[in-house]
């Protein structure tokens, strides 16, 4: 049979047969109208491969049935040779499409493992789903190393590990000894996740491995792993270890963390002569929720190196300055890149009496700073706040009136709203109206579509014209 249908808790499952034709389609109507009232009417299509106009025509029957009935219509499983050909005939929006797993049998859905676009899904659907038969199956794929699919074998590894199910403990460190990087890779982890303290050692040797892969996982292992004798034995591998050594083993003390963790990370920064790894290290320093670690990352805001000044400004903004905001201020007002990276650590953090200063020192810095602190304020309230924002819409660098809407857009709404519907008329950097033109997309105001149709008449800009289309449905 071609067509086979299926009722469920008022939902009507309907499986087309790649052999279909379409007399099989006419059928389907006709057996939904018999099903009686429906909750969901699903087609599922993943035997299909391509589909004729003669068989749309029958699924847009099916369509129209539910509509009458106030019941949605789902395609399930839809191959990408049928969604193109219902895209063109410009059916998309008369159906919902979903992906149902339970639909396939457990040998499809490990073949899915070499679909890069369905692997990790279906590994989804087998943890939530993991009765005995599919862990037999996944387990089976995992035993041998002369297993020859080696993709399949690593998502076998990986679900088995995500589902944490250890019975097969012996044959998942036997992975580690596999041909295949990629197999090796998840072994690691699954190793980590699943706790297996016996295999630390062995994991420990991958670290120093020439394929950077490998040795970030044993990183992530290790730090799962730990125990009160890591942290000075990984101080003692950074010693002579390479810089990619380094870098990786300072991660792993990010994630142990504790007071001994902070003490090795910062004199392996005191120590350290190679700015990338020395970038690296302070980024870690800011996993630290310790005010040494503050300290030291605002003494960095000085650093020679811009790479290293970045990242100090990165860490101080995910974590907040501690009560230092004057420390940060007083640098703002130095000059040159101190100054931006200053700003930048102010971040999300800012506050009103910091976006006073701020304003203060406005017309001191340099454009690049400028800009640091436009958007800093974009963080801040206040009608001081407002009244600086709507100035600088009229300045003649087309960057600052850019920056300063966005700020606007993100505290004043109606107020951002108002200046972008004069901006996206009347700015001469079209950039500039492209930014009004999200503004009023994220704030949506009444005269919305209005403004659109306007602007489509009106606006010459290639780039405008294709956003306000999209935006109309044109």
């Amino acid at each position: 049979m071609n067509i086979s249908i299926s009722t469920n808790n008022g939902r009507a499952v309907i499986t087309v047969s790649e052999d279909a034709a379409h007399d099989d389609y006419a059928k389907i109507a006709p057996a939904v109208e018999q099903a009686g009232q429906l909750s969901e009417i699903c087609l599922d299509l993943k035997g299909m491969f391509y589909i004729t106009s003669a068989q749309i025509a029958e699924l847009v029957a099916v369509a129209k049935l539910g509509n009458s009935k106030k019941t949605p219509v789902v395609l399930l499983n839809v191959n990408p040779g049928v969604y193109e050909s219902l895209e063109l005939a410009n059916l998309l929006g008369q159906f919902a499409f979903r992906q149902d797993y339970s639909c396939y049998t457990l040998a499809e859905l490990i073949d899915m493992f070499n679909n890069p676009e369905n692997a990790s899904d279906v590994s989804d659907y087998f943890v939530s789903h993991y009765t005995g038969d599919v862990k037999k199956a996944l387990t089976a794929n995992i035993q041998s190393l002369d297993f020859d699919n080696p993709i399949v074998q690593e998502y076998s590894l990986i679900t088995i590990g995500r589902a944490y199910d250890d019975a097969a403990i012996d044959n998942i460190r036997n992975c580690l000894n596999s041909q295949y990087p990629n197999v090796v890779h998840s072994t690691i982890l699954v190793l980590g996740w699943l706790g297996d303290m016996s295999s630390k050692e062995k994991i420990y040797s991958f670290l120093t491995s020439n394929t950077i892969e490998l040795a970030d996982a044993a990183g992530a292992s290790i730090a799962l792993l730990s125990d009160d004798d890591d942290t000075a034995k990984l101080a003692k591998l950074a010693e002579s270890g390479s810089n990619t050594l380094r870098m990786i083993i300072a991660g792993i003390l990010a994630l142990i963390n504790g007071n001994e963790a902070f003490a090795v990370l910062s004199a392996m920064f005191a120590k350290e002569k190679d700015d990338e790894v020395r970038k690296m290290l302070t980024r870690y320093l800011s996993y630290f929720n310790k005010p040494e670690a503050t300290d030291t990352l605002i003494k960095l805001l000085d650093d020679s190196s811009k790479a290293v000044q970045e990242a100090a400004a990165a860490g101080l903004e995910r974590t907040g300055l501690r009560g230092h905001e004057d420390v940060v201020l007083k640098k703002v007002a130095v000059g040159g890149m101190i100054s931006y990276f200053a700003v930048k650590a102010l971040g999300k953090t800012c506050s009103d009496a910091s976006a006073t200063a701020l304003i203060g020192l406005y017309d001191k810095i340099e454009p690049i700073t400028k800009l640091a602190v436009l958007e800093a304020l974009g963080h801040c309230s206040g009608d001081t706040v407002k009244d600086f924002l709507l100035k600088r819409l009229s300045d003649q660098n087309e960057d600052i009136r850019k920056e300063a809407l966005s700020s606007l857009g993100k505290q004043f709404k109606g107020v951002a709203a108002a200046e972008a519907e004069k901006m996206i008329r009347g700015d001469a950097s079209w950039q500039v109206r492209y930014q009004a033109l999200e503004i009023l997309e994220e704030i949506r105001p009444a005269n919305f579509a209005a403004i659109l149709k306007d602007i489509k008449q009106k606006d010459d800009n290639r780039y405008i014209q294709e956003k306000v289309s999209e935006l109309l449905g044109m």
